[in-house]
């Protein structure tokens, strides 16, 4: 019994189908980036400061758990050794790119106990300023008071909230406190 070779333009086919698959694998990859969750520690607002400071901050693709485990590293070894074990985290609230609490995320944490009517004031970085789209809060800290980053509007929500126009993607200043 003879074999069939197959013909070239069977070949040609063969190849451009093969390398129409490949690309498409490629392509797809490359759009989707990893989701980053992040984990920042900030104190209490000073007295006539506009924000608390920031006093440790730490990122990871793996999980928010290592986020955080490497924020708690990075505030050991940057904090003098009496604040840092004085300090009592708590979470204030969750960050999210997307509508529907998605996408990257960024926990921040308060050092000085949970929120009272005093709250915290964060000024999202360069990328939460235009990413920020909702926000969850905890039983302690339930209210937030959002600002554009033009600080000519803010709206006070119960937390959790979507952010709408013109907040939304938009924001400069966050205040969240127990309500």
């Amino acid at each position: 019994m003879k074999s069939k070779k197959p013909t070239p333009a069977l070949v040609a086919l063969t190849a451009a189908f093969l390398v129409s698959i490949s690309g498409y694998a490629s392509a797809t990859e490359s759009i989707e980036d990893p989701v980053e969750y992040c984990a920042i520690l900030v104190g209490k607002t000073p007295n006539g400061a506009i924000t608390s400071p920031v006093l440790a901050r730490a990122c990871s693709q793996e999980s928010p758990r290592q986020a955080l485990e490497e924020m708690e590293a990075k505030a050991e070894r940057t904090l003098p050794a009496q604040v840092y074990k004085s300090l009592d985290r708590v979470r204030l609230m969750t960050w999210f790119e997307d509508a529907n609490y998605g996408g990257n995320t960024t926990e921040i944490y308060g050092d000085d106990g949970p929120c009272d009517t005093g709250g915290y004031r964060v000024e999202p970085d360069w990328f939460w300023k235009v990413n920020l789209t909702s926000v969850t809060g905890t039983d302690a800290c339930d209210v937030g008071r959002f600002y554009t980053q033009q600080l000519d509007h803010s709206e006070t929500r119960r937390l959790p909230t979507h952010l709408y126009p013109p907040l939304n993607d938009n924001v400069g200043l966050v205040r969240v406190w127990n309500g």
